[in-house]
């Protein structure tokens, strides 16, 4: 199992090279996502080597990182793909959550008030980590259902708007987000042998690398700079699909004025 969860390790690694060397936005969503991504899995993977139990707690609530952070990441993805803007104290209040939240998980092994009770022991060469859940994982349930609903909320606002998004990256955005949800919850309660959550989490990033990569979200100043910049000689007039005017660069209105 470790070769599995190395591949997903080495993918995210992968991914971050590729969105440093062609991502001409520079999207600090994108890229936190991303090394969030590369630290829980690089946890998965210090699971898969650990020995005892204070080894598999330490890589679980590295793993954590991922657990805490992704959704929340993943969810702000959806609003940017939507262009929807989330006032920056908004999101310093959601990461100061998140944060309190990873805090609780960092409680685990010391306490019943994450997990009640951890056991560990390897059976033909795989690491199991039987725990019986305390009541502050269920504020980290619930988190994880809140983004949920939040991404919904967000996709449905943007539809009803009509705003310009591709509808079919922010279908996948969404599906992805809750297949990875579901299969977190299965995996971690029910079927524990096989461990997949670290290629969803990677699944996740390729899936929003893509749809952030076909979004549009540049507005029309922004256009307007860009042509100004590189094609300043020319006249630049700007419509919608409409054929409505929306906005031009000098050069346009020295030769229209009017």
């Amino acid at each position: 199992m470790i070769w599995f969860y190395i591949l997903s390790l080495v993918i995210a690694l992968g991914l971050f090279l590729f969105q440093i060397i062609f991502d001409k936005r520079r999207s600090v969503i994108q890229y936190v996502l991303i090394i969030g991504i590369i630290i829980a899995n690089g946890g998965y993977v210090a699971f898969a080597g650990a020995q005892n139990l204070s080894e598999a707690l330490l890589a679980v609530k590295i793993t954590y990182v991922g657990g805490c952070f992704v959704p929340l990441l993943y969810c702000l993805t959806i609003c940017e793909v939507c262009h929807i803007r989330i006032p920056k104290a908004v999101k310093c209040a959601l990461y100061s959550v998140q944060s309190a939240i990873f805090a609780m998980v960092c409680t685990a092994g010391n306490g019943p008030y994450y997990y009640r009770k951890a056991e560990f022991y390897i059976e033909n060469g795989i690491r199991h980590l039987d725990k019986v859940y305390g009541p502050l994982h269920m504020i980290f349930t619930a988190s994880i259902l809140g983004y949920g609903f939040m991404a919904l909320a967000a996709c449905i606002y943007a539809m009803k708007t009509e705003r310009p998004v591709d509808r079919k990256s922010l279908m996948l955005l969404v599906h992805i987000f809750a297949f990875t949800a579901i299969v977190y919850e299965i995996n971690t309660k029910v079927f524990s042998d096989i461990i997949v959550i670290p290629m969803m989490y990677t699944a996740m990033c390729i899936v929003s690398m893509h749809s952030v990569n076909r979004a549009n979200f540049y507005t029309v100043e922004e256009n307007k700079d860009i042509v100004d910049k590189h094609l300043g000689k020319f006249g630049f007039i700007t419509f919608d699909n409409k054929l409505r005017y929306m906005g031009c660069n000098e050069k346009a209105e020295l030769i229209f004025p009017e």
